[in-house]
Order: C-alpha cells, then structure tokens, then sequence
C-alpha cells in the first residue's frame, strides 16, 4: 500500500500549517485541500495558507507566509520556550 498524508490522518495528529504556493506548476492545490478536508473530518487545528504568486520553491513560500504569520500559529499551538528550555 501507498503511503498517504491523507488517509494517515487521525484524531491524535499535532496542529498543522499547511501552505501551498498559488502558481506550484509541481503540485496542484488539490492534494493539499484533500489533506485540509481529511484534517477538518478529523477535527485536526490547523491553518491553511494558499500563498498567491508563490510557486513550489520553499523561499517564495516562506516569503508569501511571513515569519510573523508563523511564529503566531506556533505561539498558538507550541510551548516554544519550555522545548527552548528543556533542550538547552
């Protein structure tokens, strides 16, 4: 069998951010709204980001998402400065 990130989904996964650059001539935004659609049934947190312009390099993704735009989902979600703590 084919391993999915759709059918891996479960009630258990962390909150995930998922971006997918508008103009990604490597993959479609399809995959991704399946992912978003299977994350939503199984009542995931998460945060979808449709970066328009991007195409599928990570930079003009990253660009197109903003270091603030997810330093505020892991600021939402993660305990940063206990794991920031307990690693140093």
């Amino acid at each position: 069998t084919k391993m999915s990130l759709v059918t891996s989904v479960n009630t258990d996964a962390p909150p995930i951010i998922v971006a997918h650059g508008e103009q990604d001539c490597s993959v479609s935004t399809q995959p991704s709204q399946l992912f978003v659609n299977r994350l939503i049934q199984q009542g995931v947190e998460h945060e979808r980001i449709v970066v328009p312009e991007a195409a599928h390099e990570e930079f003009p993704v990253g660009a197109g998402i903003g270091n603030e735009k997810l330093q505020r989902f892991f600021d939402k979600h993660f305990d940063i400065a206990s794991v920031h703590k307990a690693a140093f």
